[in-house]
């Protein structure tokens, strides 16, 4: 969990990854303060009632590829 804060806040400034408020350990637990995002991979999705077209499909890959 360490290593993934500090990956995460490595990347300040990338439009892609989440930014990273705070972050404490507290009894034992790592407590993480994240922004919201502005939506969800299931709900967008679920909105696509009649399929996926190769349209979609690149723009979820490549949102997903420059989070990465």
């Amino acid at each position: 969990m360490y290593n993934e804060v500090a990956l995460m806040n490595m990347c300040e400034g990338n439009d892609f990854v989440l930014h990273i408020y705070e972050q404490y350990e507290y009894k034992g637990c790592l407590w993480i303060f994240v922004e919201i995002m502005d939506d969800a991979l299931t709900s967008f999705i679920s909105r696509m009632r009649s399929g996926y077209s190769e349209n979609v499909c690149k723009y979820v890959l490549r949102q997903t590829l420059l989070g990465l």
